[in-house]
């Protein structure tokens, strides 16, 4: 009889470690889908992060342009102010000159 119950408890060692690997496989399998979640996570992330850079560069181009946009109305306002400075100079000039062909022509 001492071989019966070598064999059942060497049954029963083999039913644990059958039950043992199982488990080890579910656990394999699980693990693998996790990993290939995270992996999926990972990829969707770096390209938020692509896009994010992206929206960071045209953010930064953007108000680039928008500086750039304000230097040259200001250059504008400037360059108007000077031109209008300058036909004014023109205009009291032109009238300077008239009176004086005026006054010549008088004497």
């Amino acid at each position: 009889m001492g071989s019966n119950e070598e064999i059942r408890r060497l049954a029963q060692e083999a039913e644990k470690q059958q039950l043992f690997a199982q488990k080890v496989q579910q656990q394999n399998t699980t693990l693998t889908s996790q990993l290939e979640l995270y992996k999926e996570r990972n990829r969707i992330l770096e390209g938020i992060n692509k896009d994010n850079n992206y929206l960071n560069e045209f953010l930064e181009a953007d108000e680039r342009a928008k500086r750039y946009n304000k230097q040259a109305q200001s250059q504008f306002v400037r360059d108007r102010d000077i031109i209008r400075d300058l036909e004014k100079q023109r205009d009291k000039l032109e009238l300077d000159v008239k009176d004086y062909k005026r006054q010549k022509e008088e004497y």
